[in-house]
């Protein structure tokens, strides 16, 4: 190999290696070649902010105007999250708490079978490979967690993939005509070292922005028809991004969901560690070394050297919570379990008054009675209900050019099964049988797919199916066999005759 090629060989690996951010150097960019994952197909970018603890004093004065401090209480409720599991427990229940059951129906009905078909089966078939009943709850918790996320869809025909963009990054543009949450990306604030992992359409935007002198001021732009005057630095993201809001209002920004209970979270955590170490400063146990004396002069009968040495031997060999005491006096042990027992009370409180804040149940994170809990979940996933409307226009989007639209039904997993036993019922009276395919926890195009193999290959055959006895008429039936007439009549004189028993 010539001297040329080896020297142009190690500039290409130098430049290849500079593209890689030192943090992350050992991982390569793969360019949006995304690997599909039947888990959790969600691209995001490692979080690794540092954040600090907050005072109860600093989160009432944030919440005193929340939507202006909501970079603050993002932070308070990251830290919450890596600290407190009962505020993980909180948000992951009512993250995943809706079911995501669905409907699918024709925005028009008047075109042939054969064409209503294959829009119902290519709109089940968008439906299933948007993988609404795996994604949507964890883009539920994170929406929950930091009050707003920012998504950007990377699928194609092979995959499916939401890729979570920075916040910081990110605010509300507008709803667009097909209620879309479209936003701005503020390209300023995009460095060379996160760049890279951005979709193809922001890197160009921001080319583009570097291109033309990284200006920052306000100009003119024409938005959906609109003239309206933002920094030439914010791009407005595609109709592959989306957002959403946990308190859906029509804000720059959002704050996490469950902010009002912060400084009960806070105390909780505070008065744990509190009760930890007044456990280990109050349940300490003393071995007492009585010193011998003289009953006449009160003087020990031992050489101070000596009586040191039991002590220090004594203390060597003891374990940490047990401590020696060496005196000649009569020691009187005293019981600390009232004010442990005060201490543990704290705790009690506490936890008490996160559950009440919460409004959940306590038997949802406790096994001693199940009254009430029907009730309960019930109440709690109708807080989640709303964000069902921006899941709807999502996929709603996806489908619209099939002429179908989408519906979530209003069910959690608590009462998912009372309902496809409704449906069931519902069935023999005209009921949907959407509604009862909706909830036997199958997505719509695997059971008419499933459905058409059957049908074709005569599963019936199979496994035929057994008549019930409402099914069954006078020629099916197998037992006792019906009397004649001159039978009957017979059989009515023989009972006549012991009539008499009776009366």
């Amino acid at each position: 190999m010539k001297k040329s090629d080896i020297e142009q060989n190690k500039s290409k690996e130098t430049n290849s290696e500079q593209n890689i951010p030192k943090e992350n150097k050992f991982y390569v960019p793969k360019n949006q070649r995304f690997s599909k994952s039947m888990v959790l197909p969600l691209w995001q970018t490692l979080n690794t902010k540092s954040y600090s603890k907050y005072t109860n004093e600093q989160i009432d004065n944030m919440l005193k105007n929340p939507y202006a401090s909501y970079k603050e209480l993002q932070s308070v409720s990251n830290y919450l999250w890596a600290t407190c599991p009962m505020y993980q427990n909180i948000i992951f229940y009512h993250a995943t708490i809706m079911s995501f059951d669905y409907l699918l129906y024709p925005e028009k009905v008047n075109v042939n079978n054969i064409t209503l078909e294959n829009r119902l089966i290519n709109s089940a078939k968008t439906v299933k490979e948007s993988q609404v009943k795996s994604i949507f709850p964890t883009i539920t918790l994170r929406t929950l967690l930091n009050g707003e996320t920012y998504w950007y869809d990377l699928s194609d025909s092979n995959n499916t993939i939401y890729a979570e963009i920075d916040s910081t990054y990110c605010q509300l543009a507008f709803v667009d005509d097909d209620n879309l949450w479209r936003y701005f990306v503020d390209l300023s604030r995009i460095t060379v070292t996160n760049l890279y992992e951005l979709p193809d359409e922001i890197r160009i935007a921001y080319d583009n922005w570097v291109k033309k002198g990284k200006n920052k001021q306000k100009t003119e732009k024409i938005i959906e028809g609109y003239t309206v005057t933002i920094p030439d630095s914010f791009y407005l993201v595609g109709k592959k991004g989306f957002s959403l809001f946990a308190h859906m209002k029509k804000a720059q920004h959002d704050y996490p969901f469950l902010a009002s209970m912060f400084t009960e979270f806070n105390s909780l955590e505070d008065n744990k560690d509190y009760f930890d170490s007044y456990l280990k400063e109050n349940n300490i146990k003393i071995i007492h070394l009585k010193i011998p004396i003289d009953k006449d002069t009160g003087k020990p009968l031992m050489d101070e050297g000596i009586i040191r040495a039991y002590h220090e031997s004594a203390k060597e060999h003891l374990p940490s919570n047990v401590a020696p005491m060496t005196n000649p006096f009569e020691v009187e042990g005293i019981a600390l379990d009232k004010s442990q027992q005060t201490g543990i009370n704290l705790v009690e409180h506490s936890k008490k008054i996160v559950q009440d804040s919460s409004g959940i149940s306590e038997t949802i994170f406790s096994a001693s009675t199940t009254n009430g809990l029907k009730y309960s979940t019930t109440a709690d996933a109708v807080k989640m209900y709303p964000l069902l409307y921006f899941y709807e226009n999502l996929i709603n989007y996806k489908i619209k050019s099939q002429g179908f639209r989408i519906s979530f039904l209003q069910i959690n997993h608590y009462d998912r099964l009372e309902w496809h036993k409704q449906y069931s019922a519902n069935m023999a009276v005209g009921g949907l049988r959407n509604q009862f395919i909706s909830t036997s926890n199958i997505e719509l195009y695997d059971f008419l797919m499933i459905s058409k193999m059957e049908k074709l290959l005569n599963f019936d055959d199979y496994l035929p199916v057994k008549m019930s006895a409402n099914q069954m008429n006078s020629d099916d039936v197998v037992g006792r066999k019906e009397l004649d007439a001159g039978e009957k009549a017979d059989s009515t004189v023989i009972v006549d005759n012991y009539r008499w028993l009776i009366y």
